[in-house]
């Protein structure tokens, strides 16, 4: 390769690199807090038999969009290295059978 295409790229993946840091949101860190305390919540409340009934009986739909939406996240998280989710205390309803 020619030493001028090797700058060019170079320029071209700090170019990218830039642009994709001015579009980082600023509240990035708050929404993910968010999240995930949301998310464990609802998973709280999914995770309780009487709360689980109660959907099934009279929200079925609502309870697996719930259901589905817990284990997007789940996955999302453990994607994570295992020493940072040792101690987490996510889990879905169909993990505890």
């Amino acid at each position: 390769m020619k030493p001028s295409s090797i700058r060019k790229r170079k320029r071209l993946r700090k170019q990218k690199i830039a642009s994709i840091l001015r579009n980082v949101p600023e509240t990035l860190a708050v929404d993910l807090l968010t999240l995930t305390v949301c998310s464990s919540y609802v998973a709280s409340l999914a995770n309780n038999l009487r709360i689980r009934r109660y959907l099934a009986k009279y929200h079925f739909q609502e309870l697996n969009e719930i259901d589905r939406l817990l284990a997007q996240i789940k996955r999302i998280y453990c994607a994570r290295e295992p020493q940072e989710r040792k101690y987490s205390r996510f889990r879905i309803y169909s993990e505890r059978e």
